[in-house]
């Protein structure tokens, strides 16, 4: 809802993903949009810039696990490495 994307067009990886840090718990899933990260960039921007949100000032496309790429927080460290795996590049 933030991104105004819809993931009824996309595909939903199967199952869940659970992460702790600390107390905190993280869950997650993968979707799959059949679309470029450019273009799925440029309807969240139309979207924020349209005035429909104000939890997220931009988007980015994540291309690859290295933890320094972004200022990410800590909750968001081991899911590049589930997603990336070794691939720091």
């Amino acid at each position: 809802e933030e991104t105004g994307l819809r993931l009824d067009e996309a595909r939903a990886a199967d199952g869940l993903h659970v992460f702790r840090l600390g107390r905190h718990f993280t869950v997650f899933r993968y979707f799959h949009f059949d679309r470029t990260a450019d273009s799925l960039i440029d309807d969240i921007r139309d979207h924020i810039a349209d005035g429909h949100e104000d939890e997220i000032a931009d988007a980015v496309a994540i291309t690859s696990g290295r933890p320094d790429a972004h200022r990410y927080s800590r909750a968001m460290l081991p899911i590049l490495h589930h997603y990336f795996g070794s691939d720091r590049g």
